[in-house]
């Protein structure tokens, strides 16, 4: 699986002991006989029909799987949920054994879906929840779950996907991406989906922008089903000279336009609908973009953890055209600022946001729970 999430869960486990992990998952397809060889042990469920791949379905095979498996072997002393979409069959499983269960919530699932009031639910029968912002944090304390019983462990940041490009001189990065020395470069890094990202915003603020800095470029890179509205905004306000539209790329590449641009921009937002409450959980990019030094404009929602206001970037009112526009001038400009906020953030996703420092994290909660239990 690709994706934030899945990132979160590869990182955080990376100090758990192998002989004391296990993984419960489905079989994906495709998966070969080699790519299944790993450190730790894993339970496939199976090949069943893509019928029950799909949606809440999905959590059949998964529930028929564990209960067999725990039929045989019950040697486990904590059942941990990667995410709520499998914390049913890990609630059953810690159940049946008797032990603690800990559930994952990593932000926008937390209010949102149909099932809601189940999902609240679930979480309140954790003995632990833990979450990777304040923001979400809220969210669950909203729910009911008692603060006592949520922690707060933030994702890691890791260097070594960059390891090639992570030193690379902005002029250099900028001659192999074909980006003109003397530009004004701002970047987005996002999965186009969810539209609270802010992407819109910050194009329309590169309208107003343009005005000012002729050589101004904007680069969007990543893909999703939102990309063809951005772009008819880009395409309405006549930026063609200005808004660049990347696609997704590799890690390489992706290192080269950290290294490239000036700041980094993704003013997310907080949205209200009939889905619930939506924004980011966190935003491992703005962690992305300070390894490479830039300094970053964030916006609401998780990203107020991700980015320190102030200290590591500035945070505005992503609906905010006109604040998103003056935030990026106003770093554009002052050059001392900028490299106060660069410094500061490099340090800080170095040093706090490590895989070894929130994996120790992550097995300090575990170790916490089993104790409490005479494990």
């Amino acid at each position: 699986m690709v994706g934030g999430i899945a990132h979160y869960i590869d990182r955080v486990f990376s100090s758990v002991p192998p002989e004391c992990l296990v993984v419960i998952r489905h079989l994906q397809p495709g998966t070969s006989d080699s790519e299944r060889a790993r450190r730790f042990r894993v339970i496939q469920t199976g090949r069943y029909s893509s019928f029950l791949r799909r949606g809440k379905l999905a959590i059949l095979p998964l529930l028929v799987t564990t209960v067999r498996h725990l039929l045989r072997d019950r040697t486990y002393g904590l059942i941990v949920a990667e995410q709520i979409q499998t914390a049913i069959p890990a609630l059953i499983a810690a159940r049946l054994l008797g032990v603690k269960f800990i559930v994952i919530a990593h932000g926008m699932e937390i209010t949102t879906g149909r099932w809601r009031r189940v999902k609240a639910w679930v979480f309140r029968q954790a003995d632990q929840v833990i979450t990777v912002s304040a923001y979400s944090r809220r969210l669950l304390e909203r729910l009911g779950i008692a603060p006592e019983r949520i922690a707060t462990i933030p994702p890691p940041v890791d260097a070594g996907p960059f390891k090639d490009v992570i030193q690379i001189p902005k002029n250099q990065a900028r001659a192999r991406l074909g980006i003109a020395e003397d530009s004004k470069v701002l970047l987005s890094v996002a999965v186009l989906r969810q539209q609270y990202k802010g992407i819109d915003t910050t194009i329309r603020a590169t309208s107003l922008l343009g005005e000012r800095y002729r050589s101004l470029q904007y680069f969007i890179v990543g893909d999703g089903p939102d990309r063809p509205r951005l772009e008819r905004i880009a395409d309405e306000l006549r930026l063609d000279s200005h808004v660049k539209f990347v696609g997704p790329v590799d890690d390489v590449t992706k290192g080269l336009y950290y290294a490239a641009c000036d700041l980094f921009v993704l003013p997310n937002r907080v949205e209200y609908g009939r889905g619930g409450e939506q924004s980011e959980g966190f935003g491992i990019v703005f962690l992305e973009a300070a390894l490479f030094g830039k300094p970053s404009i964030g916006g609401q929602g998780g990203s107020l953890d991700a980015v320190l206001h102030g200290e590591t970037g500035l945070s505005v009112l992503g609906t905010s055209v006109e604040e998103v526009a003056a935030a990026a001038a106003r770093l554009l400009d002052d050059l001392p600022l900028r490299e106060q906020l660069s410094e500061a953030g490099r340090r800080r996703a170095s040093l706090d946001f490590s895989t070894e420092r929130v994996s120790q994290r992550f097995c300090e909660e575990c170790a916490s729970l089993t104790e409490a239990r005479g494990e």
